[in-house]
């Protein structure tokens, strides 16, 4: 080792076989995270083969874990999807008045984007979508231009570009199955 290159590991604080350590994994980590973003459309053996690509990468499961959950978000909108093909929309039981004696296809905990104290129960019902906190907020899906999301958030857009709403989920999978199943309800029932 040359002298400069000792000088320039007390500066730096590490050795040069360390620091290109430390690149060659971060390298590894940034091509499964985007191996994750383009993947998240596939079949269910490239979805599982995403969920092996960590322990095969040498990756920390401290570094792969949110992009572990979108991949698990994944296979349960596949298995999902799947269940309605072959059964229908699930028909949930719930006890909330305010629902009365609509079809509930979907319940999750969320809170609003906009507004982090005003936790609640997000139902997805025939009619319409109802977030049930103080006060309720109710929006039927005539009035729902689209749903989508971003991460853990299901947007529901309303008539002009900008109005709208963002529940903030517990999980991935939450928002992808809330978007899906509120898109067949908006589509079926809003009349859009």
């Amino acid at each position: 080792m040359s002298w400069f290159t000792r000088v320039a590991d007390l500066f730096t604080g590490g050795t040069s076989e360390a620091r290109a350590e430390a690149r060659a994994y971060q390298e590894r980590v940034t091509a499964f995270r985007q191996q994750v973003t383009t993947g998240l459309g596939g079949d269910r053996s490239a979805l599982e083969a995403l969920l092996r690509a960590p322990e095969s990468l040498q990756i920390r499961d401290e570094d792969a874990e949110i992009e572990i959950e979108r991949v698990h978000a994944a296979l349960d909108l596949l298995a999902l999807r799947e269940r309605v093909d072959q059964d229908g929309l699930p028909v949930l039981a719930h006890q909330h008045k305010v629902l009365a004696d609509e079809r509930c296809h979907f319940i999750a905990s969320a809170f609003l984007v906009d507004d982090m104290n005003r936790t609640g129960r997000l139902m997805l019902t025939s009619q319409r979508l109802v977030f049930v906190t103080s006060p309720v907020m109710s929006v039927p899906w005539a009035g729902v231009r689209a749903l989508e999301t971003r991460e853990r958030d299901l947007l529901v857009l309303r008539g002009a570009p900008g109005q709208g709403d963002g529940f903030r989920c517990n999980s991935f999978s939450d928002a992808r199955c809330a978007a899906w199943i509120g898109e067949r309800l908006r589509t079926t029932n809003g009349r859009r």
